[in-house]
């Protein structure tokens, strides 16, 4: 039976792995309160004309483009 070496790695990567998740673990602690929502501002309610609607802008166009 072959004995296995521990290395320096191992050592370094579980700090690293320990390290990443406690420092995302206090961002989103930090963060938590700030990722609300904010609620949406009322719209006036105001009907909508429905259908095509000749502007003055679209009837300029219309004219220039029956020559």
């Amino acid at each position: 039976m072959k004995q296995q070496r521990i290395s320096h790695r191992a050592g370094r990567r579980q700090f690293f792995k320990k390290a990443a998740f406690l420092g995302g673990t206090a961002v989103m602690t930090v963060l938590r309160g700030r990722a609300r929502a904010k609620p949406l501002p009322e719209m006036p309610n105001r009907p909508r004309g429905r259908g095509y609607r000749l502007t003055p802008h679209i009837r300029k166009y219309y004219e220039k483009a029956s020559l």
